[in-house]
């Protein structure tokens, strides 16, 4: 965190400074914002899992994915009975899917590698060995940039933090994966470099956002992931990595733009040469992000590992937290979420939240208080 003295100064006069530090915008003070509170979610039910590894919610089903399994469930994590799961992998550690294509990715890092299956009935279409994948930390795919690869129907990224980059491939149902550049690497201290890739989500514009669970760091950065062609090494016998583009998460008024425009966490600011990283238990900061998730407002849901909690950040600032477990300290992995339609032009973003607890065997729902409301009008507030 920060080593500054603006943590131990009063309100008033942080107030009056942050007014007058003459270098624009600084991270604005917590604050909780509509409905929600620093409580706003409620437990909704946990499940037992042998090592669950993953879980994503695509087109109404909800894919769990466990060390040897891939299971297609309905929202109460029940086992549809028309589709079998997927067995036999040795170390699966990620999924996700693509509903354009009608695809689930499996990464299993002791066994096949990458391999893909139909999202409706989880029927096989494909694998591939992807050697240099060391651990497949999350997986996202995004076509920013997709016609720069002729013939490729989207862009695969996986998180490699073993390696210490994010993979990019050019991916078609015919072909299958093909090397294409990286999204990021760790040998830098900027934004645009992430030291331990974690989690990979992409937002509601189509841009990506990644945790970076270096303790000396903990910030989620968000990616143009649109390959830079005009990126290059300085050994011309490199390959040319055609990395992404760090945006912001919210403007700041400086030139340069500090790191802290692009992450979310604690970040340096305008001017200052004095930051120093390291785990933060504040609101609005990290301690090891791991899985990260996008609602369809754009609000960025954290799991924020070492301090057993979810934090939620809506146009780059803290919004909410709630804990996993107030009776006993959860290590949380991948997270999930479910928009739900009310009606045509009524959402409840987020109004459910699935947690994945790999060290506990165990997944944990929680519900917005906001679509607590809405199904029971009498529901008590939630606690401040």
């Amino acid at each position: 965190m920060k080593n500054t003295m603006l943590r131990t100064l009063p309100l008033l006069p942080l107030l009056v400074l942050l007014g007058l530090t003459g270098c624009g915008e600084k991270i604005a003070i917590p604050e909780a914002r509509g409905l929600f509170s620093v409580a706003a979610y409620v437990d909704a039910g946990s499940f037992d899992v042998v090592a669950p590894r993953g879980l994503k919610v695509l087109q109404g089903g909800v894919f769990l994915l466990q060390s040897d399994t891939l299971s297609k469930l309905d929202q109460g994590l029940n086992p549809l009975e028309n589709v079998p799961p997927v067995s036999g992998f040795s170390d699966a550690t990620s999924l996700c899917g693509d509903t354009d294509l009608g695809v689930v990715f499996v990464f299993d890092r002791a066994g096949a590698g990458l391999s893909w299956y139909n999202l409706a009935d989880l029927t096989p279409l494909g694998s591939a060995d992807l050697p240099e994948v060391q651990a497949g930390a999350a997986m996202v795919t995004n076509d920013r940039g997709i016609e720069l690869a002729p013939g490729g129907e989207t862009f695969l990224y996986i998180s490699d933090p073993d390696s210490a980059v994010v993979h990019r491939y050019a991916f078609d149902l015919a072909s299958g994966p093909v090397p294409f550049g990286i999204l990021t690497r760790a040998d830098g201290e900027s934004a645009r470099f992430v030291h331990v890739p974690a989690g990979l989500a992409n937002d509601p514009e189509g841009y990506m956002v990644v945790s970076d669970a270096d303790t000396l760091r903990n910030w989620v950065i968000r990616f143009d992931p649109t390959p830079d062609e005009s990126d290059v090494t300085p050994d011309p016998d490199d390959v040319d990595p055609m990395r992404g583009l760090v945006t912001e998460f919210r403007q700041i008024v400086c030139d340069p733009l500090p790191a802290a425009a692009y992450v979310l966490g604690d970040a340096p600011e305008c001017d200052e040469s004095d930051w120093e990283g390291g785990p933060s238990e504040e609101l609005g900061e990290l301690h090891k992000p791991q899985g990260v998730a996008v609602d369809g407002s754009g609000r960025v849901f954290v799991a924020d590992s070492m301090n057993n909690r979810i934090q939620a950040f809506s146009e780059g600032l803290y919004e909410i937290s709630f804990i996993i477990n107030a009776e006993t300290p959860s290590v949380p992995g991948d997270i999930a979420l479910v928009d739900k339609i009310i009606s045509p032009s009524e959402t409840y973003f987020a109004a459910y939240v699935f947690v994945v607890l790999p060290e506990e065997d165990m997944v944990r729902k929680f519900m917005s208080y906001e679509e607590q409301l809405r199904i029971n009008p009498d529901a008590p507030p939630p606690p401040e």
